[in-house]
């Protein structure tokens, strides 16, 4: 019965970088993107993690080979090559899937793929996010002609709602005026029903008077 290899976690920020990208970029761009972002001291470090945790499987290789710095290039950029090909080694003799390479401090892990440094890449997305917008902002021209037109309907519906309101506010105005016109009909002709009636000359000529002295006078 065979038995799956237990997984050893190495923490190293370098490592762990490069063990992600490695399979999906160019060696160049990996190597660009670590020499500028990792100090001589960082590459060293993880040089000599990756060689301490397969000691037993390079002791009679090349990568175990000190590296010094020359007129033509710094010690660290050999010991870059040398994990990159170690690494590359080790995934051929399929010793990579036991071991799982961790970052501890997020903020030594560079924030960019490898490709993203490619000027070619960076033109081809460039390109892409301006048909991306292009395509937003006809969208947003469709859209903005949508609410003007649909503004439009809105408004003639509203007038005809108002000359509605209007109509029936006038209507009942006018039933007021009716009835208060009824009412002062119904006034006038009570008024006029008891009002006195004024004598006529021809009434004042029959009218009598009549003067009385009293004894003592």
């Amino acid at each position: 019965m065979s038995t799956t290899p237990e997984t050893t976690v190495v923490i190293n920020e370098l490592l762990a970088y490069l063990s992600f990208h490695r399979n999906a970029a160019s060696v160049t761009g990996i190597t660009r993107v670590c020499a500028n972002f990792y100090g001589a001291s960082e590459i060293s470090t993880a040089k000599k993690c990756l060689v301490n945790v397969f000691r037993d499987k390079l002791d009679k290789t090349s990568f175990m080979t000190e590296r010094r710095s020359t007129t033509s290039r710094p010690a660290h950029e050999a010991e870059f090559e040398d994990i990159v090909s170690t690494m590359n080694y080790l995934d051929t003799v399929d010793l990579l899937k036991c071991v799982s390479f961790a970052a501890a401090d997020l903020s030594r892990l560079p924030g960019y793929s490898p490709e993203a440094t490619n000027i070619c890449s960076v033109v081809d997305k460039q390109n892409k996010i301006d048909s991306k917008l292009e395509s937003l902002s006809c969208s947003v021209d469709e859209i903005r002609q949508a609410a003007k037109s649909e503004n439009v309907a809105p408004s003639s519906i509203g007038v005809q709602c108002s000359d509605n309101f209007m109509a029936e506010s006038f209507q009942a105005v006018q039933q007021k005026l009716d009835d208060l016109n009824k009412v002062v009909k119904s006034l006038r002709c009570y008024n006029e029903a008891v009002r006195p009636t004024v004598p006529t000359e021809e009434q004042r000529a029959k009218n009598i008077v009549v003067f009385w002295l009293t004894r003592d006078s």
